[in-house]
């Protein structure tokens, strides 16, 4: 007579892979994120009410003072160079993807193709 033989393989939860990434999810969750908040927004007189309208327009509120150092009007503002919007923006730490936006509507008061 013949005995019948049945193999297993050892036995593992099925979703051993889905836990492990549902644990370290959970972990890089629980980790606390920074923030860096843009300078507080210091209220300024503007001379020029279309260079108030753009920075408003634009968001950038929080460098008005720092923008009117640069320019008086939004005529001497479409005259800044890439470079000192750079210079600006490290001077008033400017976050990158704010600076690029800056750049953006600077070349579109220019007609410059962005």
């Amino acid at each position: 007579s013949r005995k019948s033989v049945t193999w297993r393989l050892p036995e593992k939860p099925a979703n051993d892979w889905f836990d492990a990434a549902a644990r370290k999810a959970a972990q890089a969750r629980s980790v606390p994120r920074t923030r860096i908040a843009p300078p507080p927004s210091i209220d300024v007189e503007f001379a020029d009410d279309a260079l108030r309208q753009f920075v408003e327009t634009n968001g950038l509120s929080a460098y008005a003072a720092a923008i009117l150092g640069v320019a008086d009007s939004l005529d001497d503002l479409v005259e800044a160079t890439d470079e000192d919007v750079d210079e600006l923006a490290a001077e008033t730490g400017m976050p990158k993807l704010k600076q690029r936006k800056f750049k953006r509507a600077l070349a579109g008061l220019r007609g410059d193709s962005a």
